[in-house]
């Protein structure tokens, strides 16, 4: 099974019918499609496993697309800094999904 742009949409909690949703679903899921391959190489990982690690990956890097950096000052006016997380390594949560299966040596 390979994961599809609209699993994408339907996972992330997307509108489907945005135009631009779906043109950012589909470049999200061609990068974390190419980073999960990249990262599972010629292991053996169950294809259920693998396409959850791409919806998983997709989900981060959507949201890393769409956070703004300045959050802080739509709640604080006078905010000295921004109050948004920092950005955490996207690859995060498919890797607690695929450690199991992938071997780091």
């Amino acid at each position: 099974m390979t994961v599809t742009v609209e699993q994408v949409l339907s996972y992330i909690g997307a509108n489907e019918q945005d135009a631009e949703n779906v043109v950012t679903a589909g470049e999200v899921l061609v990068v974390a499609t190419i980073m999960v391959e990249k990262f599972v190489g010629a292991s053996d990982v169950p294809s259920e496993v693998v396409d959850m690690a791409v919806l998983r990956l997709s989900e981060e890097l959507w949201s890393q697309r769409h956070t703004s950096p300045t959050v802080s000052s739509q709640f604080y006016e006078n905010a000295p800094v921004s109050l948004a997380p920092k950005n955490r390594d996207p690859f995060l949560p498919a890797y607690q999904l695929l450690k199991n299966w992938v071997s780091p040596w």
